[in-house]
Formats: structure tokens, C-alpha cells, sequence
């Protein structure tokens, strides 16, 4: 499974954001013609990306599941806060976030979020801005056939083939680590985004773990060599490939499947620990110094992407070996 759809599957709000950006196909441009090109990229709301003709089944990739943990320290008295994990897509029709999350929240004297979603938008321009290398020429690194099958791909996700050639591969694997289209309509508001919206109504204080910006940032600092092998690597993979492992993973965290989903944690991490070094284990190591110390004085709720908790450098595992003891809600999550 390729690491970077695995983990936009898992985790980033921000990914979901960049994905939907759209444009208008320049009309007599050349490949090299960036600044005309980056020119008629926009964010969205203002074209519309052609649909597929073949939808896959949205009801697949809805949450019906809410996985949580409470985390104290060993101090007497020590206040409980819930770490939850999330998935970057709907609500499930019908369901509901459990009534003991539901409690927390309320209760809770600060909500946390991986960054402040009302950033994302700027996150999403200055990607753009970033996207376009006017030295580069990807024919150069890619054949002719994947160069096609390449420009499709971007095709689908309203990015002109006269542009492919000086986008920066970091630029395409965050496009291309997004969800297939059709899996999450853009119109429905995603887990993360419903769980900040119960917090608004009763906590006072919203907190970010880094700025939307961050994992852009980590995203460049992967060598571009790596980046160009996974490119490869995700050609090498169908999008009916795709579509089905992006199902999978619901179905993994729907059923509280954690077993599972550590596994395919650890064979994310085999196939580009690069990427798992900037994308995971950087951020966790920066979220895991803010939160130390709130935890020890404060009752909080925390939602990040599931991946974020998984292996030994996941969250869970670091906040045990600090000291703090982690208790399982998922025994009931459904």
C-alpha cells in the first residue's frame, strides 16, 4: 500500500482541502508556460472538476465510529482528557458521536484540533504558490506512458496536462494522496470538522496543535527522489486499487479494527520511511511536547488523525512510556 494514500486516508484535514482545487484547462498554453498555467489553478467554488464517469459507493467511506482513549497522569487527583481518532470524512447517516465523547467535550476546558481549519484555505494558496518549478522538466525522469497516465490523474482532479511537466512531485503526491473522487462528496462536512462544531457550543477554548501550513512544510522536506519513486509506485497501482484499499480503511476503523490498522501502520512506514519520518513521527514529536504539559493540569479533548496514534512513535505509545496511563474506550464505540 502506498504511503501516501494511506495517509491521506488517515489523516490530514488539510489534504482534503488542497484536493478540491480546481482549474480551467489554459487554452494554447505549453507545458512550460507556467505562470499562465499556475495562472487558472483556483481554490474551490469557482469551476467545477469533471465527474467520473464510474462513482464508486460513497456510503463505504462514511464514519460510524468514534475511536478514543482517556489519558491522566499518574498524579492523585490528575485531570482525564480523551485523545480521539479520527478519519477526514462524513458522518454515517444516522450516527451519532458516543454520549460519554459527547460528555467530554462539553466538560472539557480546551478542544484541540491538528491545525485551525479556517487556515487551510491560505495553507491551500501558498501550496500553490509553491507548486511550479520552471527549471523542471518531468519528461525527463518519467516515460512518455506514465507522463499520460499522470496528467489523467491530475486531469481528474481539475489540474491541466499542460502544467504536469513543471509541478513539483512533492505537489503531485499531495494530490494524488487524496481521496478518490466520488469517496467523499465535497458538500458534507467531515468528522473533524462536526466534532469542532460540538466543542464551539460549549468550550471556550480552541487550540492547534501546528499551523495548517506545517504539513505542506514537512511535505517539501521529503527528498524529491523519494517523492518520484512513489510517484512511480502509485502508477504502478490501479484506481480501482485504490478506491477498495481507501474503503478498506473504513472498514478497518468502523469496526474498532486496531490490529489491522496498525499493521497497515507499519507497512505505510516499510515502503517510504522518509515520508513517515516528516509526515509522522516529526509532527507527533512536536504535538507530544504542547500536550505534556496540558495533561498533567488540564482536562482536554484532542482529535487527530488515526495514524497519528498508531506504532511505537504513534501518540499512544509515546504519552505511555511519559508516564501517562491510556485507557481504551473503544470497547463500546459502536
Amino acid at each position: 500500500m502506498n504511503w501516501t494514500q494511506t495517509s491521506k486516508k488517515a489523516g490530514l484535514a488539510l489534504l482534503l482541502v488542497l484536493s478540491a482545487c480546481t482549474a480551467e484547462a489554459p487554452t494554447g498554453t505549453s507545458p512550460t508556460d507556467s505562470k499562465t498555467s499556475l495562472g487558472d489553478l483556483s481554490l474551490p467554488g469557482n469551476q467545477q472538476s469533471q465527474a467520473p464517469a464510474t462513482r464508486p459507493d460513497a456510503s463505504q467511506a462514511r464514519v460510524k465510529n468514534s475511536l478514543r482513549w482517556q489519558i491522566s497522569s499518574a498524579r492523585e487527583g490528575a485531570p482525564v482528557s480523551t485523545l480521539v481518532g479520527t478519519v477526514h470524512a462524513p458522518l454515517a447517516d444516522g450516527y451519532q458521536f458516543p454520549a460519554d465523547l459527547t460528555l467530554a467535550i462539553r466538560q472539557a476546558q480546551a478542544f484541540y484540533l491538528e491545525a485551525d481549519l479556517d487556515q487551510a484555505a491560505k495553507a491551500a494558496e501558498a501550496a500553490l504558490s509553491q507548486a511550479v518549478n520552471q527549471q523542471q522538466d518531468l519528461s525527463t525522469v518519467f516515460s512518455a506512458e506514465a507522463l499520460l497516465e499522470l496528467s489523467q490523474r491530475l486531469s481528474s482532479k481539475g489540474f491541466p496536462a499542460s502544467i504536469l511537466p513543471v509541478l513539483k512531485p512533492w505537489f503531485i503526491n499531495l494530490l494524488l494522496g487524496s481521496a478518490p473522487e466520488g469517496l467523499i462528496p465535497k458538500e458534507l462536512e467531515i468528522m473533524d470538522v462536526l466534532l469542532l462544531k460540538e466543542a464551539q457550543q460549549s468550550v471556550r477554548t480552541l487550540r492547534y496543535l501546528e499551523s495548517a501550513a506545517e504539513p505542506l512544510n514537512q511535505m517539501q522536506a521529503v527528498p524529491e527522489a523519494e517523492h518520484i519513486r512513489i510517484l512511480k509506485t502509485t502508477l504502478g497501482q490501479s484506481k480501482a486499487q485504490t478506491e477498495q484499499e481507501f474503503v478498506n480503511i473504513f472498514t478497518l476503523y468502523n469496526n474498532g479494527n486496531l490490529a489491522e490498522l496498525e499493521k497497515l501502520n507499519a507497512e505505510s512506514r516499510a515502503e517510504s520511511e522518509a515520508f513517515y519520518q516528516h509526515l509522522i513521527i516529526n509532527r507527533n514529536q512536536a504535538w507530544l511536547a504542547k500536550l505534556k504539559p496540558v495533561l498533567e493540569s488540564e482536562a482536554v479533548v484532542i482529535a487527530v488523525g488515526s495514524l497519528h496514534l498508531l506504532g511505537t512513535d504513534g501518540l499512544l505509545e509515546q504519552l505511555k512510556q511519559a508516564g501517562f496511563t491510556v485507557k481504551d474506550m473503544n470497547s463500546n464505540s459502536n
